[in-house]
């Protein structure tokens, strides 16, 4: 549901089934969105990853209601993967432009390294291009 949405920036609140990955998604120049995302009910694995990062490494947190808001940079690709049934709130700072937005494709890597399962990916995310090498966790400050 579009909560709020101007020529430059959109509110939006969106669910997910357990299971469900999105992602990895990024717009490019010169349609750049930097977003802030939040956890209303549920928990998930939260994604990101940098694409001109050579070593390609995909760095993960899990993220609750707790963790209030958590910005993801422009530079970044985002996604996650749903633990549980969840409820989520993301600010986009930057409007979205369909022919801008890159898919990256990391659902083997993230299955094998996280065994994760079950796991629902949409045909938009099964066509991406192929990325990952290495899955880290990320520790929030």
């Amino acid at each position: 549901d579009i909560l709020y949405e101007s020529s430059s920036a959109v509110l939006k609140r969106s669910n997910s089934k357990k299971g469900v990955f999105r992602g990895l998604h990024k717009q490019n120049a010169p349609a750049e969105q930097v977003k802030i995302i939040r956890i209303i009910s549920g928990r998930i694995i939260d994604l990101v990853a940098d694409p001109d990062d050579g070593d390609e490494i995909i760095w993960y947190t899990e993220l609750s209601s707790v963790d209030g808001w958590v910005k993801i940079d422009s530079n970044l690709a985002h996604g996650f993967y749903a633990l549980e049934d969840v409820v989520f709130e993301y600010f986009c700072d930057g409007a979205y432009n369909e022919s801008l937005e890159k898919v990256y494709r990391v659902d083997g890597i993230i299955k094998e390294a996280l065994g994760l399962n079950p796991f629902y990916l949409s045909e938009k995310d099964s066509k991406g291009n192929p990325f990952g090498k290495l899955v880290k966790k990320y520790i929030r400050n």
